[in-house]
């Protein structure tokens, strides 16, 4: 079952030529031109669809971490490593969304680091110390990253 905005589809999904009927938990059916499934890599909808994919791991993972930054932070930076990239993104108030994209085996030792000696590892990597004036770094997510394209 997924629910979204309010509707739960049931789990199945049939198309004709010119539409496709949703089949939702209650019974009842809604019948669209067009479904679009956005429900992410494990999607739900292209399953109902039975859509063909051809997914391959990029053997990386990506962290991602929230700072507060002294100063806010108008403009993205990259720096490109030698592991994969480092990225500092503007969100507002003085806060900036940090991904880094690196080995299983650096993630894993990013990940396990305490926010201060993070964001510590940040600044060693960043240019002109991009991240010295960090005051606080919310908890890290890590991400396997790969990609999935679907074949119609």
């Amino acid at each position: 079952m997924h629910q979204d905005k309010g509707l739960c589809i049931a789990g199945t999904m049939q198309s004709s030529n010119a539409f496709a009927s949703l089949q939702l938990e209650g019974g009842s059916t809604i019948k669209a031109k067009l479904v679009v499934g956005s429900d992410g890599g494990s999607s739900k909808v292209r399953q109902m669809a039975q859509l063909r994919t051809v997914s391959w791991s990029y053997k990386q993972r990506g962290l991602v971490a929230t700072v507060a930054t002294a100063t806010p932070n108008t403009s993205a930076l990259q720096v490109f490593l030698p592991n994969g990239p480092l990225a500092l993104l503007p969100v507002r108030d003085g806060f900036s969304n940090i991904v880094w994209s690196t080995t299983p085996a650096q993630a894993a030792e990013l990940e396990a680091m305490t926010p201060t000696n993070f964001v510590n590892a940040v600044n060693m990597v960043g240019t002109a110390d991009l991240f010295s004036a960090a005051a606080s770094c919310a908890p890290l997510l890590m991400i396997r990253l790969s990609s999935s394209h679907a074949h119609i």
